[in-house]
């Protein structure tokens, strides 16, 4: 029952889909007549995949600590190379490129976080929901990047 669950749980829960609205938010404000919300939302959409990325990284490297010595160097190595390579796709890549490779480090976050987990207890089927859900946003993105009058040379400029 969700009145049982533990107050941290449900605040864990609340804050996980609060944070697709800013994914929908910006991939929907793309779509816009104005050309300066439309390169606002494609710019944000992306510094907000990188931002949500470097958050979801931060978290592997927080439970590095509860490993034993042969475990913690994979762990600390993996979550600073996703955000690295979220950084240097922000900076590089065309933004539709970068969009692509945030996607597909917040997968490979996800699959890492399934493979090494201890259980399989309700983060885990929070994250998998959550990371489930934000994928389409990055289509619908896409979709704006291709279709609308805006096209950014870089995510941050």
């Amino acid at each position: 029952m969700l009145s049982q669950t533990p107050l941290s749980q449900r605040l864990a829960h609340q804050l996980g889909y609060a944070g697709l609205v800013p994914f929908y938010l910006l991939a929907g404000l793309h779509w816009s007549d104005r050309l300066m919300l439309q390169q606002l939302a494609s710019q944000g959409f992306l510094l907000y995949a990188a931002m949500i990325l470097a958050f979801l990284s931060g978290t592997l490297w927080g439970s590095a600590k509860d490993l034993d010595e042969t475990q913690k160097p994979i762990r600390l190595l993996f979550s600073n190379a996703l955000v690295v390579a979220g950084f240097m796709a922000l900076l590089i890549a065309p933004p539709v490129l970068a969009g692509a490779i945030l996607l597909l480090c917040h997968a490979i976050l996800l699959q890492f976080e399934i493979r090494h987990a201890k259980k399989n207890g309700w983060y885990l089927r929070l994250r998998l929901k959550l990371t489930a859900l934000s994928g389409p946003s990055y289509l619908i993105w896409a979709a704006a990047m291709y279709t609308g009058s805006v096209q950014i040379s870089a995510a941050v400029t």
